[in-house]
């Protein structure tokens, strides 16, 4: 309108009365206006293209765009503009957009058009406006309108933070960039009227476009895998932009796209430096000049290459150094929001590849770049605020936009690192702890720079608040209250989180589970005494009950939580005709959101008959939805389909279950088959559901055993008989059962030097998260001083460069290991690793009982059900160790009550032994694949035949068969090289080693080795070689068992060495026996990956290992280590491990 305005009268007659006097004014207005006018054109040119060709050029095809219909007066109005307008640049920019449109929407006439322009320039004489008309020309056959050859046919534009653009990133691989014969030909023409009518800028802009072509072709093109081929087109680019270099001298904005170009030269040729520098210089050079536009189209340029090339496997290490060009990019540019796009889109690359470790690393400095960004949208919101105030008396329109749009931009960027943070987190076991431990940015970042701390529903209300917080007001009544709710914070959950903390501690530490249990039950009343009606209270009261074991109680609490959907009393949010589109499809979320948590609580709870009734009701009130699930991308979406599959068993539709277990199975395996790191991928087989799924194959796996003719349900699938079926329950048995210590076996005989690399790479990790979770505050401070301080140039570029080598040195454990099957044809390579004189007991606890199967070298001979629960088990195991936590000598009264312990041996026993003794007793080797729990308790001391076990039978235990497999194809009899570490007793500290340490020297005088006191002269370096070099290495120390970490337990040597330090170690020795208390203990996960010194100890290579699992007696224990090495020394090698424990045993017995 201000336009419309200031032109309505050309030639002074709008200054008729006072011509002379106002015309400086005047002229000075009309400047202003001709400075501005192109640039919001330009700003709403694009715009508008965007709307027209959200799928060009497919989209005009299809619909018949009436924009470019010859007949519609928009040509019209150009010309009149083009004409009317007596501003040299107003005018020219409309002659430019007239074509522009003609040529985006293949306008019939467009080519016509613009070879007549080309005509009439010829015939002028002027050869640089007929050359911009074959560049133009050559142009539009290459790329659409909203990209260009310069900008490799991407767009350079991302919707939110990081690297992604909804709106185009499924669309833009279809109109990638790539040599044409007619484009060539035009650019040649091009070149030679530049030439011709002396412009090295147009012949420039030329080599630009055959440097773009080169590059495209070198980087992008998926059929491009000859390495010659490649650096002889990347050399091509690097001449054609050299040439364009020089021709562009003194061109600011070429010149600089022109050095994004050099940087991505110099990424194909592994020079990162380089890369690094110009990209740094590049933003610098744009802050300096004031083209920041420019800079930042260079440093989004690298960003949406990059994430184009992280699809492509062997262009990765190339995408991750185009990040790193980025950041620096915006770092010169002093632009922090930038440079959050592009730590984000690191994240999002790490993310992707799946090592999730670094991908928090980089989280990590996006919020510390948000604070930043934050404050500085913080000043522009008072700024914009202080404007509105001054011009109380005026309505300013723009200015409510303006504050509108910044703190719009500022929630959204904000909620947009926190969703990131939550997808890379959700990935692990422990997601809401650490989600909850988030502390946030910056104290000035508001309410939803919090992560959503609460259920599904809340998460999703804070990203409705986010993205339509304008429209609380027209939501429905009954919604507004949750709303209100999820945006606050339950002052209940901090005392939560500490009562679960403290759950642990007692658990893991004291094996007290009745003090564990009064940490709930204290909690549980205070939340009562509070009548606190909360929904969020109501789901913490069934948490508790779940941990009590006490289902009866959780399923009368969760009536009220639950939709009436599901037989519950919670009424379902209303929808009214004419309602927002915006609104419903929020409510639409919600109800989705709702079934997901109602199903979980009926999962937790056991509650099948309302969980059928839900699950029966969602595809007649929505009849894709179930299907939706099933064809959802989201890597999390499994735990759903668990939850269904479950309430389908449990009701009886075991066909129907079987599908929902295997397609969970399927998203599963294919997060976890990304995921680069061995403690993600524990963490993601260790929750209550992945325990749930593979144990819900198995179930269903032996019921269809039980059919005459095999798979009653899936039958169109799996074709297998019964005894095919009890084999596939045990392979699903194995799917779920310490994955994680067999991949690292597997990957060690694959590809040693690079799992070596892996392992380091592993140790670093794993030693950060020690070392951060144990920083004090002042070092904490000291660092944020040292992260304020100014850095310069030089130091920036050489620390980014050092962490990118880091990054690019980074080893994927799912490049070194094959995929899994989800079914063999056979399971004889498992049996076959059986011993004949063995059996093995596969035991799996549940909610809903033991499941034992009895394996011999011929194949499963029979299975049992129990109906011990994994919650009385635990109950059983941690009284019966408590009882021998404290126990320090071998004297009677330190002793426990033998009853007690009877008692629970015999109540463990009645449930895994009894049924089976008849399988047992054919055989004289037992070996277990124990549940989670059991790895707590001596399992030679289960009751046989009224006696310990032990008495009668050798017994060992082993992870998981596939692990059995792997150990014994590695299996080697000890030899006698023998090596002995001792700690020396410190009498001025009470240390009771002294039976232990002469009988540690007994034991390497008795083989000929040299004993090793680690005292103060003892290095870690001379542990790490003895580990390594030894066949038999006994270690006698004290052990502790860290409260923080499993990681940081620790043998007592000199340093101390830690379950951590056990990352970076190989060892080929048949036996290591820690001879310290509590060594052979550690945090077992549902998924059996023990993280502790015996599966750290098998991971790096050994066959057996030995340790403690409670404080030990030191005469008992030197007794035992002296009886064990006696049978070494026997000179039986038929003799196995096993045979020489047991022996060792009974004489101490005796």
């Amino acid at each position: 309108m201000d336009f419309i305005h200031l032109t309505e009268y050309f030639g002074g007659t709008v200054f008729a009365d006072d011509y002379r006097t106002n015309l400086k004014e005047a002229r000075e207005r009309f400047a202003a206006l001709e400075a501005r006018v192109p640039t919001e054109l330009q700003e709403m040119d694009r715009s508008g293209l965007l709307l027209a060709f959200p799928e060009h050029p497919q989209f005009f095809k299809l619909h018949a765009i009436v924009l470019f219909q010859e007949e519609i007066s928009y040509w019209d109005d150009l010309s009149w503009w083009e004409g009317a307008t007596k501003f040299p640049s107003i005018a020219s920019y409309f002659h430019k957009l007239s074509l522009q449109y003609r040529l985006a929407g293949n306008a019939s006439n467009a080519r016509s058009f613009l070879f007549g322009i080309y005509e009439d320039a010829l015939k002028k004489g002027d050869r640089v406006a007929a050359a911009n008309c074959q560049l133009q020309l050559g142009d539009a056959i290459l790329s659409p309108p909203f990209t260009s050859p310069s900008a490799l046919n991407l767009v350079t534009v991302t919707c939110e933070v990081g690297w992604n653009n909804d709106m185009w990133d499924r669309k833009e691989h279809e109109f990638p960039l790539k040599q044409d014969v007619e484009a060539m030909h035009c650019y040649q023409q091009a070149h030679s009227h530049f030439k011709a009518g002396g412009s090295g800028r147009g012949m420039a802009a030329v080599l630009l476009r055959y440097a773009s072509l080169d590059l495209a072709d070198a980087i992008m093109d998926p059929t491009q895998q000859d390495a010659k081929a490649q650096k002889y087109l990347v050399q091509s680019a690097y001449d054609h932009l050299i040439a364009a270099k020089t021709l562009f001298e003194g061109d600011i904005t070429n010149s600089l796209i022109v050095n994004g170009h050099l940087a991505i030269c110099d990424v194909i040729r592994g020079d990162p430096p380089k890369a690094l520098k110009i990209s740094f210089d590049i933003g610098d050079a744009g802050r300096r000049t004031g083209n920041t536009c420019t800079s930042e189209f260079v440093g989004f340029l690298h960003l949406r290459l990059a994430r184009r090339l992280a699809f492509d496997e062997a262009r990765e290490q190339h995408a991750l150094m185009l990040c790193a060009c980025a950041t620096a990019c915006f770092k010169g540019l002093n632009d922090p929001y930038l440079e959050l796009h592009a730590v984000t889109a690191f994240a999002q690359f790490h993310q992707r590849r799946g090592d999730i470790p670094m991908a928090r690393k980089h989280v990590e400095k996006g919020r510390k770049l948000l604070e930043l960004v934050a404050r500085c949208f913080d000043e522009l919101i008072a700024q914009v605020r202080s404007l509105r105030s001054s011009h109380e008396d005026q309505e300013q329109p723009w200015l409510v936009s303006d504050l509108n749009k910044l703190q719009g931009e500022r929630t959204s960027c904000i909620t947009e690192v926190d969703c990131l943070a939550l997808a890379i987190d959700s990935s692990g076991q422990n997601t809401q702890n650490r989600f909850l431990e988030q502390k946030t940015t910056s104290s000035s970042l508001n309410q939803s720079s919090r992560l959503p701390s609460a259920s599904s529903i809340q998460a999703q209300l804070q990203s409705f608040k986010s993205q339509f917080s304008g429209l609380i007001l027209s939501l429905p009544a009954n919604l507004q209250p949750l709303y209100l709710e999820a945006m606050g914070i339950d002052n209940w959950h901090q005392r939560y989180e500490d009562v679960i903390k403290g759950r642990r501690e007692e658990l893991v530490i004291k094996a007290d589970i009745d003090a564990a249990e009064k940490h709930l039950i204290d909690f549980l009343t205070e939340l009562e005494e509070s009548s606190s009606s909360s929904e969020h209270s109501k789901i913490m009261k069934t948490a508790i009950f779940l941990y009590l074991g006490e289902f009866d109680k959780a399923r009368s609490t969760i009536i009220s939580i639950l939709p009436t959907t599901f037989g519950g009393t919670k009424k379902p949010l209303p929808e009214r005709k004419g309602m927002d589109k915006q609104v419903k499809d929020v409510i639409d979320d919600v109800k989705r959101q709702t079934f997901n948590k109602a199903i979980a609580l009926c999962f937790a709870a056991k509650d099948w008959e309302h969980g059928m009734s839900g699950v029966q009701d969602m595809p007649q009130r929505h009849p894709t939805s179930l299907d939706d699930k099933k064809s959802c991308e989201d890597p999390h979406v499994w735990y759903n389909m668990v939850w269904i599959a479950s309430t389908l068993e449990q009701s009886g539709n075991i066909g129907q279950a079987f599908e929902w277990y295997l397609n969970a199975f399927y998203v599963v395996e294919a997060h976890r088959q990304q995921l680069a790191d061995s403690s993600d991928r524990r963490e993601i087989l260790s929750t209550i559901s992945s325990g749930e799924l593979f144990l819900g194959m198995a179930r269903v796996a032996l019921r269809f055993s039980r059919f005459p003719d095999g798979a009653s349900g899936p039958s169109q699938y799996w074709t297998l008989n019964p005894a095919e079926w009890k084999d596939q329950c045990l392979r699903f048995l194995e799917l779920g059962r310490s994955r994680t210590l067999l991949d690292l076996l597997i990957a060690q005989d694959l590809a040693p030097q690079d799992f070596r690399d892996r392992s380091e790479y592993s140790y670093q990790l794993r030693l950060e998260e020690v070392v951060s979770s144990t920083e004090d505050t002042a070092e904490i401070k000291s660092q944020s001083r040292a992260d304020n301080e100014p850095e310069s140039r030089e130091r920036y570029l050489e620390c980014l460069h050092d962490e990118l080598l880091t990054e690019l040195r980074s080893q994927s454990l799912s490049k070194l290991l094959p995929e899994s099957a989800i079914i063999r044809e056979s399971n004889a390579k498992l049996y076959q690793c059986i011993p004949e004189a063995a059996i093995v007991l596969h035991i799996s606890s549940s909610r809903e009982g033991l499941m034992i199967l009895c394996i011999t070298s011929q194949g499963i001979i029979d299975d049992h059900n129990a109906e011990m629960t994994s919650h009385h088990l635990d109950k059983h195991i941690f009284r019966y160790t408590k009882s021998f936590r404290d126990v320090r000598s071998a004297e009677p009264s330190d002793l426990p009550a033998l009853t007690t312990c009877d008692h629970h041996l015999q109540a463990i026993s009645d449930e895994i032994i009894k049924p089976i003794a008849r399988h047992i007793e054919t055989k004289e080797h037992v070996i277990f694949v124990p549940s989670p729990s059991l790895n707590k308790l001596p399992l030679c001391a289960l009751i046989f035949n009224e006696k310990p076990l032990f008495l009668s039978k050798d017994v060992s235990r082993v992870p998981s068969l596939s692990v059995l497999q792997h150990l014994a194809d590695q299996k080697h009899y000890p030899n006698k090289k023998v090596n002995v570490i001792y700690k020396d007793p410190d009498p001025t500290r009470g240390d009771a080693l002294g039976f232990s340490t002469a009988a540690a020297i007994h034991v390497a005088s008795s083989f000929g080795a040299k004993p090793q006191a680690a005292n103060g002269e003892f290095t870690q370096d001379n542990f790490i070689r003895m580990y390594e070099q030894s066949d038999i290495l006994l270690v006698a120390t004290h052990g502790t068992q860290s409260p923080k970490s499993a990681w940081e337990s620790s043998l007592l040597l000199q340093p101390p060495f830690r379950v951590l330090d056990l990352a970076r170690m190989h060892s080929n020795a048949s036996l290591i026996i820690f001879e310290a208390c509590v060594s052979g203990l550690g945090e077992e996960s549902i998924g059996n990956d023990l993280l502790g010194f015996s599966h750290a100890v098998l991971a790096s290579g050994a066959t057996a290992f030995l340790g403690g699992l409670w404080r030990v007696s030191d005469e008992a224990s030197a007794l035992l280590m002296l009886f064990l090495f006696e049978e070494f020394r026997s000179g039986e090698r038929s003799k196995s491990l096993a045979r020489c424990w047991r022996n060792a045993q009974k004489k101490l017995a005796s």
